[in-house]
């Protein structure tokens, strides 16, 4: 385990605080022989620290399924737990077909755009959320399609916000929350080098070289979100000049200039 979640400590040095308490978590299991519980993460900061990427990461870790459902479009409470029988449309939730028809007990739910989920008088999409995250409930938890309770006491939310304070007192006391600040100095260049190397080989170019050092030292004052962005302009550019490499002079001059896609080299 101390091995699997070193990736995660390398590419996030700016929130070890996630890693270190899934630790703690695998810790507890591995030496009380219990299955791994680890209660529900909420990480919230700035637009596009890396924040999804994190969760994404996480679950590459523990060797778990990711399930991601962005709350800023849900229209109704069914894709968490099914549409109630009458309707013709019925169908099960993404609870219940990750755990009961998947592969694992313990899958990752990436709970994305917290904050930004729909809510009035007559419609919240939130309510499931907490039995899901409340263990007790959690183990008798009912898809309402098939009227069919099952154990999902086990399953893993990482819940991403930027504006905690819109989200209920009655929800976040059932997280674990911690801000992810931006990465400063060597934090920005080890992410620049790690994301921009990623970059590059999600874009499965035969013969693509991995960025050159100085390349990451140009993107660091960017985002992970940015970076991404950048890396895919700047190979673009070096296609076209037919090379299979990266040149500074491949970068885009500045992006990005938005003051929510800047991070400190302080």
């Amino acid at each position: 385990w101390a091995l699997a979640l070193d990736p995660l400590r390398n590419s996030h040095p700016h929130s070890l605080c996630v890693p270190n308490f899934v630790a703690d978590r695998v810790a507890l299991s591995t030496r009380s022989r219990r299955p791994l519980a680890i209660p529900p993460i909420h990480i919230w900061g700035a637009p596009g620290i890396g924040k999804s990427h994190s969760a994404n990461d996480l679950a590459l870790a523990l060797g778990a399924p990711l399930r991601r459902h962005s709350m800023e479009n849900a229209q109704t409470t069914a894709l968490l737990l099914g549409t109630e029988r009458h309707w013709s449309t019925a169908n099960p939730g993404i609870i219940f077909e990750q755990i009961v028809l998947g592969t694992s007990a313990n899958p990752v739910f990436l709970i994305d755009e917290l904050d930004k989920a729909p809510r009035n008088a007559s419609y919240d999409p939130l309510p499931p959320l907490h039995s899901l995250m409340e263990p007790t409930t959690a183990v008798t938890a009912r898809d309402a399609s098939l009227d069919m309770t099952f154990d999902a006491s086990l399953a893993i939310y990482v819940a991403a916000s930027n504006e905690p304070r819109k989200i209920p007192d009655s929800l976040r006391s059932r997280m674990a929350e911690f801000e992810i600040l931006p990465p400063r100095g060597e934090q920005a260049l080890q992410i620049a080098r790690i994301v921009a190397a990623r970059a590059v080989e999600q874009l499965f170019i035969p013969g693509f070289s991995s960025p050159d050092p100085r390349v990451a030292h140009k993107l660091a004052h960017l985002t992970p979100r940015a970076i991404r962005r950048a890396t895919e302009l700047a190979v673009a550019t070096a296609l076209i000049n037919d090379r299979r490499y990266l040149k500074v002079s491949d970068l885009p001059d500045d992006p990005f200039d938005d003051a929510d896609f800047k991070v400190v080299l302080q």
